[in-house]
C-alpha cells in the first residue's frame, strides 16, 4: 500500500503549450517535497487522471519536462462519457447558473467527491492538487505523521465560501433527511467547507467509512450533482460537518500555494507565480520548439509514405 498519491485530473489538449499549467504545478510540487523526509524515506506516486485519452506524444514531453518525478498517466474517460442523467429531483433542480455547468465540469464534482475513490484503490494517502495550484510551501512531514496518528482525516489550506445558493438548491434539506435518518449525528455547517483544489486525505478511512459511502451514494442516487450542479466543495463540508467527530478535517494555514485560474494566494501574503517569469518563458520556448520538430518530422514522414504509395 502507498504512502502518499499525488493526484490531477487533467483535460487533453490538442497543443503541448496548452500543459504549461500542468509541467510548472509538477516542478512547484517537487520543490515543495526537496529535503523532506517523506521524500526520502516514503513511497510516493505521481498520477495524472485524464479526462480524455492523451496523445502519447504529449505523455512522453510531460514527462520529460517532469523529470525526475514519475508520472501515471490513467484514463478514466468512462466517468466522463455522456450518459442519460434524470433530469427530475425531489431535491433540486435546474437553474440558469447550473446549466451553465457543462457536463464535464459536473463530472469533475462526482470525481472529486466520491468516484476518485475507486480510481486510487490500494493507496493510503491522497493529495489532489489541481493544476492551475502552484505549490509554494506545504509541510509534508508534519502533515503525514497527523495522518499516521490518525488526528485527522481530511487536511486542507482554508475554508472556502458558500457556494451560489443557484447551485446549492436542496442540499440543506436533503443533509436534514441524512442526518434524521441515522442517530449521533452533528447539526449541520454550511460554511464548513474546504477548499478542495488542494487537499491531503486518508483514503483508507473514507474508502472504508460505510456512513460516507451512504451519504455518497444518496447524492448520487439524488442525481442534483448533475441537475443542479452540486459541487465537491460544499458535498465534502457538508458530510463533515456532520461528523460526531470534529477532528476528522484540519485546516492547516501554512499550505500556500497560488490558485491560478481565480488569481488566488492561498496563505500568501502577496500574489506571486512561483515559477519566475524567465523560466515560463524558456519552458515557452523548449516545448514550442519540441512540438515544431515533432510537427515537421510528421509531415516529412507522411510525405515520404504519400511517395512510396504514389
Amino acid at each position: 500500500m502507498n504512502s502518499l498519491t499525488i493526484c490531477v485530473l487533467a483535460r487533453s489538449h490538442s497543443r503541448l503549450k496548452e500543459y504549461i499549467p500542468l509541467i510548472t504545478r509538477n516542478i512547484a510540487i517537487q520543490r515543495s517535497l526537496y529535503g523532506s523526509s517523506v521524500q526520502r524515506n516514503r513511497m510516493i506516486r505521481h498520477i495524472i487522471f485524464c479526462e480524455t485519452s492523451m496523445l502519447i506524444w504529449h505523455k512522453m514531453l510531460i514527462q520529460l519536462f517532469s523529470l525526475p518525478m514519475r508520472l501515471d498517466f490513467r484514463t478514466v474517460d468512462h466517468l466522463f462519457k455522456w450518459k442519460e442523467q434524470s433530469r427530475t429531483s425531489k431535491y433540486c433542480w435546474a437553474t440558469k447558473l447550473s446549466r451553465a455547468a457543462s457536463y464535464g465540469y459536473r463530472c469533475m464534482c462526482s470525481f472529486w467527491f466520491y468516484d476518485f475513490l475507486a480510481e486510487t484503490k490500494g493507496c493510503r494517502y491522497v493529495a489532489r492538487i489541481d493544476d492551475d495550484c502552484l505549490i509554494e510551501s506545504c509541510p509534508w512531514d508534519e502533515i503525514l505523521e497527523e495522518l499516521d496518528s490518525e488526528k485527522s482525516a481530511f487536511i486542507c489550506s482554508s475554508l472556502g465560501p458558500r457556494d451560489d445558493s443557484d447551485v446549492t438548491i436542496g442540499l440543506s434539506e436533503f443533509v436534514d433527511d441524512f442526518c434524521s435518518d441515522n442517530d449521533g449525528l452533528r447539526k449541520p455547517s454550511y460554511n464548513m467547507n474546504p477548499y478542495t483544489n488542494v487537499m491531503i486525505i486518508n483514503r483508507t478511512h473514507f474508502a472504508q467509512d460505510s456512513l460516507f459511502h451512504e451519504f455518497a451514494s444518496r447524492v448520487i442516487d439524488s442525481g442534483c450533482i448533475h441537475i443542479n450542479r452540486w459541487g465537491d466543495l460544499p458535498l465534502w463540508g457538508a458530510y463533515l460537518s456532520i461528523q460526531p467527530s470534529p477532528i476528522l478535517l484540519n485546516v492547516r494555514r501554512d499550505i500556500r500555494y497560488f490558485h491560478g485560474s481565480h488569481d488566488y494566494p492561498v496563505n500568501l501574503e502577496k500574489s506571486h507565480s512561483l515559477i519566475p517569469l524567465s523560466f515560463g518563458l524558456i519552458l515557452l520556448f523548449g516545448i514550442s520548439y519540441v512540438e515544431a520538430l515533432y510537427l515537421k518530422a510528421l509531415a516529412l514522414v507522411l510525405a515520404f509514405r504519400s511517395q512510396i504509395v504514389s
